[in-house]
């Protein structure tokens, strides 16, 4: 019964110890993100800047969207996407990245159907 109750004691003790290495572990995430956005309807070179992760991802599709020469209008819109995933343009880039020092996007233009 001893041993028992000094196995359970140990496993008590390797579990909190190691909850204490996790939450040291824990660390932010880069200051700088660099940013990839690709117009797969474009010949020209991907969009890349580097930005802070409270930047969001309507900042960066502005800015994309601009280097592409695009703009949305009454029959087309433009939106990023993330891994096959539509962005939000409130959503921020760090928020997407997570720990990730680089993120790499696709800029998708979306016909307006009347």
């Amino acid at each position: 019964m001893l041993i028992g109750g000094f196995a359970y004691r140990r496993i008590d003790i390797l579990i909190h110890r190691r909850s204490m290495e996790m939450s040291i572990d824990v660390t932010s995430g880069p200051a700088i993100i660099h940013v990839v956005v690709t117009f797969p309807l474009t010949k020209q070179p991907p969009f890349q800047e580097a930005v802070e992760p409270t930047a969001t991802v309507g900042t960066v599709r502005t800015a994309a969207m601009a280097y592409f020469g695009v703009s949305d209008d009454a029959q087309y819109r433009y939106y990023l996407t993330h891994d096959g995933a539509k962005l939000d343009n409130a959503a921020t880039v760090g928020s997407i990245a997570g720990h990730a020092q680089a993120l790499k996007l696709n800029l998708v233009k979306e016909l307006i159907q009347g």
